[in-house]
């Protein structure tokens, strides 16, 4: 007697027919039922729709340890192909460690802006924007839309103007090790007034201070100092922000050729050159004797001579005469011209003459003038005392 088993049906495997096609990994269980699981780039039961990235991904700001992204919603009738965005980024090249942990912030389909928090000032991030669409037993994600973004370094500490003349103007900051570290070099600018001639210098972290030379006098400069980090474009640099801007003003020329032209027992007359090139808005005297001083402006840059009186007779005084240069909101003075002189003393009588004699050091000539009863006194200068102001002592 022959036995006939009886003949079970075989399980067909439904992944040979591929499905998924190279789209997808397909994966079948005994029941014959398959799912796949999309590559990156697709999405749908059979893998069959492209799962496309974010469009239009831009920088909205960048900040020390911010950075703000925007891209484009997709149209509403794709709605249904994705459930959400993805946002991935980390640091690369840390300092001495590498590249940085990767974080991943999932975002609802809606949203169209993102702001990446916490991250650490100079470094350049590797930031990946996907679509996502949520499955149950998986996710499907796009390609990335990349974004490289370096975070600005911190701007340097302490800027300062530590000293200015005619030609020149000296900035000092401070950049330290710890706080600066991924700063590769420091931005300086300065732009004259009127935008012509801008000038920038590059100098090494260690450099901590600069003069801009060749300026010209009594003129306003801006001046600026940024650091940067990253240097080649494939770093990606970028710049802080301003540490100033700082206005500045160079000094103004001083007078030429300061000399004492005359003399008495209460009045002295001063003469100098000006530069008619480099007018000033006026000049301040400065009259010294002993531990008192005077001070006095004149209100006219064409002056060449100014009297000097009220002065007591046979008395040491040392003057000081600066060019000035009005702002509208201070004053800016030259380096000081000086000049020592001493007035003649009480006036002595032989035989109806008077004789004087005066003594001058400084940049004056030595002046020794004998005048008779009848000779004038007038210096012909009282214009400029009508035209000068007695400034705070």
């Amino acid at each position: 007697m022959v036995k006939v088993g009886l003949c079970l049906p075989l399980v067909e495997n439904p992944c040979v027919l591929q499905p998924c096609g190279n789209r997808g990994l397909c994966h079948s269980n005994r029941r014959g039922n398959y799912s796949c699981t999309c590559r990156v780039g697709h999405t749908g039961k059979d893998c069959e729709r492209d799962l496309l990235p974010p469009s239009g991904l831009h920088v909205l700001r960048v900040e020390e340890d911010e950075v703000e992204l925007r891209w484009d919603l997709p149209d509403p009738s794709s709605h249904s192909l994705f459930s959400g965005f993805a946002v991935t980024y980390a640091p690369l090249g840390l300092p001495g460690r590498g590249s940085g942990t990767r974080k991943t912030d999932f975002l609802d389909k809606k949203q169209s802006t993102y702001q990446l928090q916490g991250l650490v000032p100079g470094l350049l991030y590797n930031i990946s924007t996907f679509s996502v669409k949520r499955n149950a037993n998986s996710n499907d994600i796009s390609q990335p839309a990349i974004a490289l973004i370096r975070t600005r370094p911190r701007r340097v500490d302490q800027l300062q103007v530590v000293n200015v003349s005619s030609s020149q103007i000296w900035l000092r900051w401070l950049v330290q090790a710890a706080h600066h570290a991924a700063v590769s070099q420091v931005r300086l600018s300065l732009v004259p007034s009127d935008g012509s001639g801008a000038r920038t210098a590059l100098v090494n972290t260690s450099t901590m201070e600069y003069a801009f030379s060749s300026l010209l006098p009594g003129q306003m400069y801006t001046v600026d100092v940024l650091t940067q980090s990253g240097i080649r474009p494939d770093e990606s640099p970028s710049t802080s922000h301003s540490a100033g801007p700082l206005q500045v003003w160079t000094r103004p020329l001083p007078p030429q050729n300061l000399s004492l032209a005359h003399v008495t027992s209460n009045s002295a007359l001063v003469t100098w050159d000006h530069r008619p090139r480099n007018l000033p808005d006026g000049f301040v005297v400065n009259v010294t004797r002993g531990l008192s001083t005077r001070s006095r402006f004149l209100p006219n840059g064409k002056l060449e001579t100014y009297t000097l009186r009220e002065l007591s007779p046979g008395q040491h005084y040392h003057l000081a005469l600066m060019a000035v240069r009005n702002t509208g909101q201070e004053q800016i003075h030259s380096v000081p011209q000086h000049l020592a002189f001493t007035t003649l003393p009480m006036e002595e009588r032989w035989g109806g003459r008077t004789r004087e004699r005066p003594s001058v050091v400084g940049q004056g000539t030595p002046v020794s003038h004998t005048l008779g009863p009848s000779e004038p006194q007038d210096l012909g200068v009282a214009a400029e005392r009508e035209h000068s102001e007695e400034m705070p002592r």
